[in-house]
């Protein structure tokens, strides 16, 4: 007799559907690590687009879109709450749960999701709520984090960093409550240069670099707190040294749009100055995921020194499984995710910590491909998409036991 799966339903943010025809880091995780669970049966929330159905199947998994108006809020159960669009999602999806009553419910990202669902639910599953950023420690008073601590089984996070900025210094009470899910990538999807080096010639030469030129790469928003300055001076050093140098930076400074906000505008305009009349460097804009496989393995050395706290990073793990050494910062979960297969600086807004490590690499050819295998075997063994649905999926099943 076939033993029955048990069932889990992943709640999504109500801003991008999944599967991802709209993108969106989380949502594109989401579709991942289902598609590789095996001994759960997920049911995947999220919010409808025009491009897919309102139900429909991709292998194991379960894809339920919620639709989101102001028409459809218009109802007296949400008289003592508010008309805010994550209610009624929350709502809907309860309706939902009501019936398939999976045992476990995973929300991912919101926490504002957790009271109202749990209101509306009329069974007990367990509850998981997965944060990829920090808005407990942000944006939310104790109060509240303590209420949704209370009514969670457990609280995970894509780093070590996340889980221990967000509750465990400030609430070491609910450190039996806390794990880590590392984020992961498909590695197939990032082709080492030692792999295929005609398609990274032909790459290169679309671009009018040559063989002998060593290529920096960014790949990045094209923000002030990612380092984007400090990585410009540091090469303008580097090509003073080194005339066989260029450096190519990928990214936008607002989404995924070439064209800044308001917010961004001042710094975007000082960027292009800052690069203005420099043939070394190269600025590609806005790239497409299909087409962002090439550039990293048109590479040779990845430079990416985030002076924000990163929560995972995953550009860094891009590069890693495309077999190169990366320059990048101490800030957030990086130092977890690079480990010893590549560099770090503590101070990234100083460019002259950068350049004595772009220098290092630049030198010598032997240490630049130890370090890049080196990185693409750390992201082999340890930030694969298999191994976060592997991990997820224990986690569902201590929680059951």
């Amino acid at each position: 007799m076939k033993k029955t799966m048990k069932k889990t339903a992943i709640i999504a943010p109500y801003t991008r559907p999944v599967p991802p025809v709209r993108g969106g880091g989380v949502q594109i995780g989401i579709a991942e690590v289902v598609n590789h669970f095996k001994q759960f049966k997920p049911y995947v929330f999220s919010v409808a687009d025009k491009e897919l159905p309102e139900k429909h199947i991709i292998g194991n998994a379960q894809f339920i879109h919620i639709t989101v108006t102001k028409e459809s809020m218009r109802s007296s159960v949400f008289d003592i709450w508010s008309l805010k669009e994550y209610v009624h999602y929350c709502y809907q999806i309860a309706q939902y749960l009501n019936e398939i009553q999976p045992e476990i419910i995973h929300i991912r990202v919101n926490p504002w999701f957790v009271r109202p669902l749990k209101r509306f639910l009329k069974y007990n599953p367990k509850i998981i709520l997965q944060h990829h950023t920090c808005p407990f420690s942000r944006s939310m008073k104790s109060w509240e984090i303590k209420s949704i601590m209370n009514s969670i089984d457990m609280f995970t996070g894509v780093s070590g960093y996340v889980v221990n900025r967000e509750v465990l210094s400030p609430y070491p009470v609910y450190e039996k409550k806390c794990r880590v899910i590392y984020n992961g990538i498909n590695p197939e999807h990032f082709t080492p240069y030692w792999l295929n080096g005609s398609e990274r010639k032909k790459h290169r030469a679309s671009f009018g670099i040559d063989d002998h030129e060593l290529l920096l790469l960014y790949v990045g928003q094209i923000r002030e707190n990612k380092g984007v300055l400090s990585v410009i001076k540091a090469f303008n050093e580097l090509e003073k040294i080194n005339k066989n140098v260029k450096l190519m930076m990928i990214g936008s400074p607002s989404g995924g749009s070439d064209k800044p906000d308001k917010e961004q505008k001042v710094f975007f305009d000082s960027f292009k100055k800052e690069i203005a009349n420099k043939p070394a460097i190269i600025y590609n804009g806005f790239t497409g995921r299909n087409k962002i496989q090439d550039l990293y393995q048109m590479a040779d050395i990845f430079c990416a020194p985030s002076i924000v706290t990163e929560t995972f990073g995953l550009v860094i793990a891009e590069a890693m499984a495309s077999g190169l050494p990366v320059i990048s910062s101490t800030r957030g979960g990086i130092p977890e995710l690079v480990g010893d297969a590549g560099y770090m600086v503590e101070h990234p807004e100083f460019p002259d910590e950068i350049l004595p490590l772009m220098q290092m690499l630049v030198s010598d050819r032997q240490l630049r491909e130890r370090i890049g295998r080196s990185a693409r075997t750390r992201i082999e063994n340890n930030f694969t998409w298999e191994k976060t649905a592997a991990t997820t999926e224990q986690i569902y099943l201590e929680l059951l036991e």
